[in-house]
């Protein structure tokens, strides 16, 4: 009898114990970021060029065409960072986030990442440079919005192998802020009744050294998508 009323009391005290753990993680979920998810539509305004949108949340990323969503880095060869934003570097990924005048909320927050993201071992490294640029502001490296390299790209163990040879699947890249270590969450907002359009470029590229052999780089690639993503607190 004693042994039966002390199994009723350790399950009682596991069930208690399971609801505690069961508050705990549903308040830290309502204090956190509702993710929206991201649906490719086409896009009609450049239909022929068989351009993409994605949505998220009331946000609408866009690419003129829909190659210009991908970023592949196989054959680039070595750039000085100082002649990254020349006139004949033309190797970058232009898009743009809109708040349409449709939406029914005032300012939207949102973040950039690489998902699809196919990197052979060697371009994990720092001489494999980031930057993103926004409205226009290009006049150097200084203005970026947010930079980094990509060294701390995470391929887990028994990845599977990518398209390009000795490439491998790694996961989403978020693009941080620059110098930090926090997600680089942007900040779009309605004029008047009219909507809201930010643009951006992203320069990828590996980086000239002169003081350092960089043979290490040869025979790398690396392959991505642009993606966005908008949040709004959950706790709101």
């Amino acid at each position: 009898m004693e042994d039966t009323e002390a199994k009723k009391t350790n399950q009682i005290n596991i069930l208690a114990a399971l609801i505690i753990v069961m508050s705990l993680i549903i308040i830290a979920l309502s204090a956190s970021y509702a993710y929206f998810m991201n649906v490719v539509k086409e896009n009609e305004e450049h239909k022929v060029n068989k351009g993409v949108n994605i949505t998220s949340g009331e946000l609408t990323m866009s690419f003129a065409t829909a190659n210009e969503q991908y970023i592949n880095n196989d054959s680039a060869d070595l750039l000085d960072d100082d002649d990254v934003l020349s006139d004949s570097n033309n190797d970058y990924t232009e898009f743009s986030v809109t708040l349409p005048a449709s939406s029914t909320v005032d300012s939207a927050t949102y973040f950039f990442y690489l998902t699809d993201l196919e990197i052979t071992q060697n371009f994990k490294n720092k001489d494999v440079k980031w930057a993103l640029f926004k409205n226009g502001s290009t006049a150097s490296l200084e203005d970026a919005v947010a930079s980094g390299d990509f060294s701390t790209v995470n391929i887990p163990d028994g990845a599977e192998s990518g398209t390009a040879p000795d490439s491998k699947k790694a996961k989403d890249y978020s693009l941080m802020y620059k110098g930090g270590d926090q997600q680089s969450n942007f900040t779009i907002k309605r004029t008047g009744k009219e909507g809201t359009t930010d643009s951006y470029k992203l320069y990828i590229w590996l980086s000239n050294d002169p003081n350092r052999n960089q043979v290490g780089l040869l025979n790398g690639s690396l392959s991505a998508k642009v993606a966005f993503k908008a949040v709004s607190s959950a706790a709101e």
